[in-house]
């Protein structure tokens, strides 16, 4: 059953930190458009956050 409903099973911090360190993130439309509805200090910090492993 995992593999057939894998979207529904919690994984691990090593399974995360492989995905984060190994993956490729990709932004689509709406997350780049999203940043014009924001305020501007909201902006700013949106484009600051750096992700720590």
């Amino acid at each position: 059953m995992k593999t057939k409903f894998f979207e529904q099973y919690t994984l691990s911090d090593n399974e995360i930190r492989d995905i984060l360190e190994n993956g490729i993130l990709v932004f689509d439309t709406n997350v780049l458009l999203n940043l014009y509805s924001y305020t501007k200090s909201t902006k700013e910090k949106v484009l600051k956050i750096k992700m720590s492993i």
